[in-house]
């Protein structure tokens, strides 16, 4: 009877937690529970920010230019034959064309130098001269008289990267003109009749400057941003160019300068995308750069971030009154509960209980110490329910908090990683000669997605990029 009783006393007290094993049954991760038939949502897909990055172009014309001064001829000779009036030959060289462009406007300056001889006839009757002709000569068998000509170009860009030039004769003035008797202005006469010569010059400066193509060179442009740019343990930077878009053209002498203004809308993914460029667009309304934004998810391994906090958790005891346990291991792994997808914690213990523990959190990011702690961090059911019967201190919230307060890990060298190899990408120089220059302004935590296999943090870049070639 007696051996009854205390058999009865052993049970009652095994069932108040009398024994030392904590065995709850395990948190299934969620690779388990994929296994078993869940069915995980596919990743959320990176934002598409619209990023303005900036490409300064800087174009010497002075070939084209030096083009139309050699087509053109430096020798022209001339002249009329009425019966009555003004009867002259000329002759006219001019020098070569002197270029210097200011904002939107190309000055085109030479000298002329000319001679003009000839006779005049007051009265003409039957064909011939009714009167003695007046004779007369200017610069012809002296040293030339000198005339100065300017001419003004208009440059601006069409939608399809054509430069479009429109010339004009500004000025065309004699700086010593001949004087005659006969009250006719006879250097007026020699200008008005060359003047017309001068469209020529307009038109070759015109058509040499439209031979410059600009397309060819935005679409090398346009094809070196669109390739991929590897960032190691990153990924691959697709900078993805939508439209460009130009400044107004400056010119300062013959060097033709402009802003490209590049919209596109980068992300930074797995290996892999697709390698066609899409076809270069008309060119847009000029919005001016802004710098540049991205997302990309940085991976993170469980098993790291497990030994990263076991590190300082090791040995750690958690205790209340006369119990207390001690942190042996530690493990992050994934699980889907309360539908949603949490952090699941397994926490092995020794001490007064041991054994392992399951618990669930959240994580939350603090940018400014570049740390991700876990809030909300509670026992789950099945562990929950063990320690009601067994050890039912460790549910004290003293003891929950001081848990939760140890549950963080710093991603300030992933950040420091990832910056130092976006720089790397950023500033290179490209085989068709382009240089980038880039700078990382800010790097910012937004979003986390919990995967099978990794933690997936959303993080957000802002910087400066602009391209010269």
């Amino acid at each position: 009877m007696k051996t009854r009783i205390w058999l009865a006393a052993a049970i009652a007290l095994s069932a108040c937690g009398g024994s030392k094993t904590i065995n709850p049954k395990a948190l299934l991760s969620l690779q388990e529970q994929q296994q078993q038939g869940l069915n995980i949502p596919a990743p959320k897909p990176l934002p598409a920010v619209l990023s303005q990055i900036d490409v300064p172009v800087s174009v010497d014309l002075k070939p084209y230019f030096e083009l139309a001064n050699n087509k053109l001829d430096k020798h022209i000779e001339g002249g009329e034959d009425p019966c009555q009036g003004l009867r002259y030959q000329y002759k006219l060289d001019r020098g070569d064309l002197r270029f210097a462009g200011q904002k939107q406007t190309l000055n085109t300056s030479l000298q002329v130098a000319y001679g003009l001889r000839g006779e005049y006839c007051a009265a003409c009757l039957m064909g011939s001269c009714a009167l003695p002709p007046v004779a007369f000569s200017c610069g012809w068998s002296e040293a030339p008289r000198k005339a100065n000509l300017s001419l003004n170009s208009t440059l601006s860009l069409s939608p399809d990267y054509r430069l479009i030039s429109k010339t004009s004769v500004q000025e065309l003035k004699a700086l010593n003109p001949c004087k005659v008797s006969f009250g006719i202005d006879i250097t007026q006469q020699l200008l008005n009749t060359v003047k017309p010569l001068m469209g020529e010059l307009c038109a070759e400066i015109d058509k040499q400057v439209a031979a410059y193509e600009l397309k060819p060179y935005v679409e090398d442009l346009w094809s070196t941003l669109a390739g991929p740019v590897q960032i190691e343990y990153v990924g691959e930077l697709r900078l993805q160019p939508k439209a460009v878009s130009v400044s107004a053209l400056t010119l300062n002498g013959t060097t033709l300068s402009f802003r490209a203004g590049i919209s596109a809308q980068p992300i930074i993914a797995s290996v892999g995308g697709p390698k066609t460029p899409s076809p270069l667009p008309n060119l847009s309304p000029y919005k001016p750069g802004s710098g540049f934004q991205v997302y990309t998810d940085l991976k993170l391994d469980y098993d790291s971030l497990s030994a990263q906090i076991l590190s300082y958790m090791k040995g750690e005891k958690y205790g209340y009154k006369k119990d207390s346990v001690e942190l042996s291991g530690l493990r992050l792994f994934p699980t889907y509960q309360d539908s949603s997808t949490r952090l699941g914690i397994r926490v092995d213990v020794q001490g007064t209980k041991s054994g392992s523990l399951y618990l669930v959190g959240d994580p939350e990011f603090d940018n400014t110490a570049r740390i991700v702690r876990l809030k909300n961090v509670d026992y789950d059911l099945q562990s929950k329910n063990v320690l009601l019967k067994s050890a039912s201190w460790l549910l004290d919230e003293t003891v929950r908090k001081n848990l939760e307060e140890n549950l963080w890990f710093e991603v300030g060298d992933l950040f420091t990683l990832t910056e130092e190899n976006l720089l790397l990408a950023l500033n290179q120089r490209y085989e068709n000669g382009a240089q980038s220059t880039g700078t990382v302004k800010s790097i910012e935590l937004t979003d986390y997605q919990l995967r099978p296999q990794h933690l997936l943090l959303r993080t957000h870049i802002k910087g400066q990029l602009s391209i010269s070639m």
